[in-house]
């Protein structure tokens, strides 16, 4: 992050499902992050993980195997 920020992570199918908030407005410090993601209940598949902040949103394929 450029700067401290609340964030929060949702996680969608590839047709546009969404399957809810994983990360709700959670306060993080400027710098790298790593999150651990619990997606149990989420069936194996393609999915988009939409990251949102006050500086910006960012979107990442992932891979549930």
């Amino acid at each position: 992050l450029i700067k401290a920020q609340d964030i929060s992570i949702e996680i969608f199918d590839i047709s546009g499902r969404s399957y809810g908030l994983i990360l709700t407005e959670s306060s993080r410090s400027e710098g790298v992050h790593t999150e651990s993601l619990n997606l149990a209940g989420i069936p194996a598949g393609n999915y988009i993980l939409k990251m949102h902040g006050q500086s910006g949103s960012l979107d990442v394929k992932v891979v549930k195997k």
